[in-house]
């Protein structure tokens, strides 16, 4: 049973955020599931192949499994058999820290054309849908391919910082579920995202 002074404190964050709804996966989704279909609308967007994928580079704070990275996993799932993988884990930051990694290694790879940016968050697996915070957490993914354009100088540079004083206030000491879909939450549906650039 949900306590009644969360869901006035819902309702609160509903007024202020502007937030309506919430997407959830399907219990038997894992992370590659939501971000595989992510990365098939940016390659079909960016009108090429999986094939022609040099690297995969995918964000997210839940993965499928501890190993192999998640990102290998897509991979596999979305054809693209001879991309490079890896994962990238700084939270909320994940996602333009791949986008700044992806225009790193275009420039420093002449071999590189197109890499795949690909965020993704199953949160729903995670939060205790009695904690309030919950309200901010849904699932969903987003994905770029960004390419080597040897006619526009592309991104210039990139600023990083973080503050870690206060990393103990939010923290996920163990995965609530496995990759199988078992873990907390409810819901139906799903979220998915694309967008390809120039790097």
């Amino acid at each position: 049973k949900i306590d009644p002074a969360l869901i006035q404190v819902v309702d609160d964050f509903r007024e202020s955020t502007g937030i309506r709804r919430r997407w959830y996966a399907p219990r038997e989704w894992a992370a590659s599931d939501l971000a595989v279909r992510a990365g098939e609308k940016a390659v079909e967007a960016a009108g090429i192949k999986p094939e022609q994928v040099d690297m995969i580079l995918l964000g997210t704070d839940t993965p499928d499994y501890i190993t192999p990275a998640t990102a290998t996993v897509v991979q596999h799932k979305l054809g693209a058999v001879k991309a490079g993988t890896f994962d990238i884990g700084c939270a909320c930051a994940s996602f333009p820290t791949g986008v700044a990694t992806a225009a790193g290694l275009l420039s420093t790879n002449p071999w590189m054309k197109y890499v795949l940016v690909v965020g993704v968050y199953m949160m729903s697996k995670l939060a205790d849908p009695q904690d309030v915070f919950s309200f901010f957490y849904g699932d969903g993914a987003g994905a770029a391919l960004v390419e080597y354009d040897p006619e526009h100088r592309g991104f210039l540079s990139f600023h990083y910082g973080a503050d870690g004083a206060n990393g103990h206030r939010i923290m996920c000491t163990a995965l609530a579920g496995r990759a199988n879909g078992n873990g907390n939450g409810n819901g139906n549906g799903n979220g998915n995202g694309n967008g390809n650039g120039n790097g």
